[in-house]
C-alpha cells in the first residue's frame, strides 16, 4: 500500500500546488496559484480576513532544509506576507524545524501527515481537483488513520 507522502507525490507539482490552494479555499481563504520557476518563492497567495499568508509547495522527496526555510521567510517578506505555510510532500529536517521557529516570521510547517490530518479535520471533499487527487483523497478517506507519511 502506498503511503500519505507517495500518493500526493504521484501528482505533477503544478496539481499538487492547486491542491493545496484549495485546501485553503475550503478554509475561507482566498487562494492563488503563482507557482512554477518565477513564483519569486511564494507558490500560492492567500487572503482572509485582512490578513495575507503566504504558502511554498515542494513535492520533494528529500526533506527540507534550513536553507529552503530561510529563503521562504525572505520571499515572505517581500510579498508583504503577515505569516506562512511551507507544504511538503516529504518531512522537514530537524534543523529546518528550528530555522522555522526561530524565524522572524511565523511560519507553519506542513509535511504530508500533516495536510492529510487537515483536510480530514474540516471534512472536505477534494473530488472536484481532478481525477488522480480525487482518487487519492477516497484513499485517504479509507485509510487515513493507518497511513505514514
Amino acid at each position: 500500500m502506498e503511503t500519505l507522502a507517495e500518493q500526493l507525490y504521484a501528482l505533477t507539482p503544478k496539481e499538487f500546488e492547486h491542491a493545496v490552494a484549495e485546501l485553503f479555499r475550503a478554509q475561507g481563504y482566498q487562494a492563488i496559484v503563482s507557482g512554477g520557476r518565477n513564483d519569486r518563492g511564494v507558490a500560492i497567495h492567500l487572503k482572509r480576513d485582512g490578513q495575507k499568508a503566504a504558502v511554498q509547495c515542494k513535492r520533494y522527496k528529500q526533506p527540507i532544509t534550513p536553507a529552503q526555510i530561510r529563503e521562504f521567510a525572505g520571499a515572505m517578506g517581500e510579498a508583504a506576507a503577515d505569516h506562512g505555510y511551507f507544504v511538503t510532500t516529504s518531512s522537514f529536517t530537524r534543523m529546518a524545524r528550528a530555522a522555522a521557529k526561530n524565524s522572524s516570521v511565523t511560519i507553519q510547517l506542513i509535511d504530508a501527515a500533516a495536510l492529510g490530518q487537515r483536510a480530514g479535520q474540516i471534512g472536505w471533499s477534494w473530488a472536484k481537483c481532478g481525477v488522480k487527487i480525487a482518487a487519492w483523497f477516497s484513499f485517504f478517506a479509507t485509510n487515513g488513520s493507518r497511513i505514514k507519511g
